[in-house]
């Protein structure tokens, strides 16, 4: 089968992923006309993908990458919620929990929107912190007023 790479070459991850989706073949061909050798191997060393090249033909292996995105099960943890004994299924970092205990790995378009997230979190507390340090000073001094926190009278 033949590929257009379009006016910029896509990333090696971009074509397997159209690939997947439209082949079940194992050796596909891409025709890169305009592209000069030089311009391939840069592209390959820069994206750490390891390839060997006969007769002017690139081979690109990947049974190794498949083997780290396969799912993989949830490690169990048990927990005490409400007084009671809790089984949970926990994942790795980077990966999600898919049906009672698969684990798959997190798409990175979600892994960057998590990201996002949490740095718009971060800087939202980090304003607001001041008032709620306020306010629990001024709490906790009623409450050692009150004879509450005894703790904090002693010191």
């Amino acid at each position: 089968m033949y590929g257009d790479v379009g006016a910029e070459m896509k990333s090696y991850w971009q074509m397997k992923a159209y690939l997947q989706e439209q082949l079940s073949e194992e050796t596909v061909m891409f025709d890169l006309e305009g592209r000069t050798e030089e311009e391939i191997i840069d592209f390959l060393e820069m994206m750490g993908i390891d390839y060997t090249m006969e007769d002017g033909i690139f081979y690109v292996d990947d049974d190794e990458e498949e083997e780290e995105i396969q799912e993989e099960s949830a490690r169990r943890k048990i927990v005490i919620r409400k007084g009671r004994k809790k089984i949970i299924f926990k994942c790795g970092a980077g990966k999600k929990k898919v049906g009672k205990m698969t684990c798959a790995v997190r798409k990175s378009s979600d892994l960057m929107k998590m990201k996002l997230r949490a740095k718009r979190s971060a800087r939202k507390t980090k304003t607001k912190r001041t008032a709620a340090n306020r306010k629990r000073k001024v709490s906790n001094r009623r409450r050692s007023t009150m004879g509450l926190n005894r703790n904090k009278r002693k010191r």
